[in-house]
């Protein structure tokens, strides 16, 4: 699943026994979205309290691909063209 998050669930499982079991773990209650980033969370947290100063770096670009239409599987930019 988190090689390819942007697929659905039976596109993401070739099996059906593994899909099923995907749908049970996530509508199980307590799988929920701090449970699952916990395990990066909790250990994320122990290593900034070492530090100071963290610099936490972001990158807001938008990259914009539509005159080369060969490529595929790029996503959308902007309205959707």
């Amino acid at each position: 699943m988190a090689a390819a998050p942007d697929h659905s669930l039976p596109d993401q499982h070739d099996r059906w026994a593994d899909l099923k079991a995907a749908y049970r773990f996530l509508n199980h209650p307590k799988v929920t979205p701090t449970e699952i980033q916990r395990a990066h969370r909790e250990p994320l947290r122990a290593d900034c309290a070492t530090h100071t100063r963290i610099l936490s770096i972001q990158d807001g670009s938008e990259l914009d691909f539509t005159h080369h239409p060969s490529v595929e599987d790029l996503g959308f930019v902007g309205g959707g063209k």
